[in-house]
């Protein structure tokens, strides 16, 4: 059952990343390109305000913490 929330959020956390990028005008992002962290490592942070920045930081910290407790999940059915 944690999994399964932790998958949600983690699902979560990727759209309202997106729509941040979307808001800061690049809009030619997939979603698909934030769903690990060397894709989220790759967007172009410069071309965003500040603002969008500190928001965008904060969901990736979030999404950060979310994917090392889904890995503690994954390690345990190995």
């Amino acid at each position: 059952m944690m999994k399964q929330f932790l998958t949600r959020l983690r699902t979560s956390l990727i759209n309202r990343l997106h729509a941040i990028y979307v808001q800061a005008g690049l809009t030619g992002l997939k979603k698909s390109a934030l769903a690990t962290a060397a894709g989220r490592n790759k967007q172009p942070v410069a071309l965003m305000r500040e603002a969008h920045i500190l928001i965008a930081g904060s969901i990736e910290k979030e999404l950060g913490t979310t994917e090392e407790e889904l890995g503690v999940f994954k390690e345990k059915t190995i």
